[in-house]
């Protein structure tokens, strides 16, 4: 009987210290860095400023993203390093992701000067990964247009 007590009370704190993952707030996004690796490939550091009030830590394992103009692969994106959030804490955690194009020569096609790109014909699929104490949660989000995710990230 006292086997059984040990294993509920030990799930039940298992279980209380993970229910606040969902109030885990990334609250600003910030691009600190942009460094050419080469032609087709460059590295990005972002600033995301993460209000984590849950008792466990979190770690973002893995970020794997498309980038698509007008529906057709343009990019890729992947996370360099892993992520962690402290538990019960605000923190600037610093993000490294690699952006590998596709086909280079659409972006001569395109025009060399990105300001002159329109947002509006790029989208990106996103699949996260996040591990907890007690589980894993994988994140996605498809056909999010490129102009919804600029308005929240402020360049430095």
């Amino acid at each position: 009987m006292k086997k059984y007590l040990i294993l509920i009370a030990a799930c039940a704190s298992l279980l209380c210290s993970c229910t606040n993952y969902r109030n885990v707030e990334v609250t600003d996004v910030k691009l600190e860095k942009f460094k050419l690796v080469s032609a087709s490939k460059s590295d990005l550091r972002f600033a995301v400023s993460v209000d984590n009030p849950s008792k466990s830590t979190f770690t973002i394992t893995d970020i794997q993203g498309v980038l698509y103009r007008d529906h057709v692969k343009f990019a890729t994106i992947s996370l360099l390093e892993d992520v962690i959030i402290p538990s019960q804490a605000v923190i600037n955690a610093p993000v490294k992701c690699r952006l590998n194009l596709l086909d280079p020569l659409a972006v001569l096609v395109m025009g060399l000067d990105i300001k002159s790109w329109n947002e509006n014909d790029f989208t990106i699929d996103i699949k996260t990964t996040v591990k907890g104490a007690a589980f894993k949660k994988n994140l996605r989000l498809k056909n999010i247009p490129l102009t919804k995710i600029m308005k929240r990230i402020k360049i430095n």
